[in-house]
């Protein structure tokens, strides 16, 4: 059936309720609704997990080339040379200062050295762990997009089968009810509409059991998902203990 027999038969299911009743995609379409909802939550989620990734990353990458530069001095005048001279205080006593400066408790220092790698691991750990499996379900999920509208295509051709069947059954009982008989051509039409009905239905049938099975199985794995998000915010704090000494 073509595009424009399928939306005529959608203005017919508009048209009025009558006798026909629409077959009836409730079950699948309620549930790539949601899906669809999820789907737009969970990408703005990925998105935001990689910008805090490459955030963490940038963060270590620009403290290391910090710290790992000559740190700025105190300059008093020396009496002997009467020249500008750089006050060396000793590490421990900067470290204290440090401590009791910030008011956070024990001074925690920074691995300066192992910042490069942490950030590096940091981000594969991330991607492996927590934005693959995530994309991979999104991945999924649009795939179903197509799939939706085939199904939907189907069901259209199915009911112009149905309502084709349903108008030449009318007829018949017409016939039989003002003649007590029915023609020989309307007997044939009805039995070679009854076939294609069958195989339209069983088409449309295969085709809907099939989606719904994956979709559902897809909807489910979705409850899942909340582990890799959890594992986003355990990596982010796995990389940061680690850059504490």
């Amino acid at each position: 059936m073509g595009m424009f027999g399928r939306f005529r038969e959608k203005v017919s299911e508009v048209g009025g309720p009558g006798h026909f009743k629409a077959t009836s995609n409730d079950r699948v379409n309620l549930m790539y609704k949601e899906g669809c909802e999820f789907a737009r939550r969970l990408d703005k989620c990925s998105r935001q997990i990689k910008a805090v990734e490459s955030a963490t990353s940038a963060m270590l990458l620009t403290t290391e080339d910090t710290l790992s530069r000559p740190m700025p001095h105190v300059y008093q005048i020396d009496s002997e040379s009467n020249q500008a001279k750089p006050v060396v205080v000793p590490e421990a006593i900067q470290q204290t200062v440090a401590a009791v400066g910030t008011g956070i408790g024990p001074l925690h220092d920074v691995r300066v050295k192992e910042l490069r790698i942490i950030a590096q691991q940091q981000g594969q750990k991330m991607q492996a762990t927590v934005l693959n499996p995530l994309n991979q379900w999104l991945t999924v999920f649009r795939s179903f997009s197509s799939r939706i509208k085939a199904l939907e295509s189907r069901r259209l051709e199915f009911d112009v089968e149905r309502r084709a069947f349903h108008k030449l059954e009318l007829k018949r009982i017409r016939q039989q009810q003002a003649q007590d008989k029915v023609e020989p051509d309307l007997v044939a039409k009805l039995q070679a509409k009854d076939a294609s009905l069958s195989a339209k239905r069983n088409e449309y049938q295969a085709y809907e059991v099939e989606i719904f099975e994956s979709l559902a199985s897809l909807v489910k794995d979705a409850a899942s998902l909340r582990v890799y998000l959890a594992a986003a915010m355990r990596v982010e704090a796995e990389a940061f203990t680690r850059a504490t000494a």
